[in-house]
């Protein structure tokens, strides 16, 4: 979609674990929003399982940062790594998605969708401006939070992108049978 962005301008570390000798129990990151992101990765690394090790890893939603109503998201786990199965030095990914997460139940989501994106000419030719296009939908459980999230974007727009020429409000709309808000919003602007 960005042929020309580099890997730092698309990609972003928001946790880690870091390396260490981990004693039996668990071992998690704080909960992280993604309410700025569109997609999510976790690479889980094994390193070096010591005897009868076993590593299991998966991602949960919640409704806040500190982790109300948590719940493990379905299919969002690795299949177990043992050191009895050669799991040491392994890596696994779970990717997530918007559409992976659950709405209905209070759980707040948003979906970025790139529209449209153009090199600026100006009348000496091609300029290394762009004018990039987005619509971002955020959906909640109320109005207060769809926008909520919405200012939680266009902060996030106005922090990172050196110029925000057009904000266009789209749509608010409720859809009584699942009881979500949706708030569509265009934003363009210039890179």
């Amino acid at each position: 979609m960005f042929p020309n962005a580099k890997g730092s301008e698309l990609f972003s570390v928001l946790a880690t674990i870091d390396p260490a000798s981990q004693a039996v129990g668990t071992a998690a990151t704080g909960w992280i929003s993604a309410g700025n992101h569109h997609n999510l990765l976790a690479l889980i690394q094994s390193g070096a399982l010591g005897t009868g090790a076993t590593l299991d890893a998966k991602l949960q939603q919640a409704q806040d940062a500190s982790g109300t109503g948590a719940k493990d998201l379905t299919g969002k786990a690795i299949t177990q790594l043992t050191q009895a199965a050669s799991g040491s030095a392994k890596q696994a990914l779970i990717n997530l998605r918007p559409d992976d997460l659950d709405v209905a139940n209070g759980y707040p989501t948003l979906v970025y969708t790139p529209i449209d994106e153009e090199r600026v000419i100006a009348l000496d030719g091609p300029n290394p401006l762009k004018r990039s296009r987005v619509q971002v939908d955020a959906y909640a459980r109320t109005l207060v939070a769809c926008e909520q999230l919405q200012d939680q974007v266009l902060s996030a727009l106005l922090a990172d992108i050196n110029t925000v020429a057009d904000v266009r409000m789209g749509l608010t709309d409720f859809d009584p049978q699942a009881g979500i808000y949706r708030i569509s919003v265009d934003f363009t602007y210039y890179r």
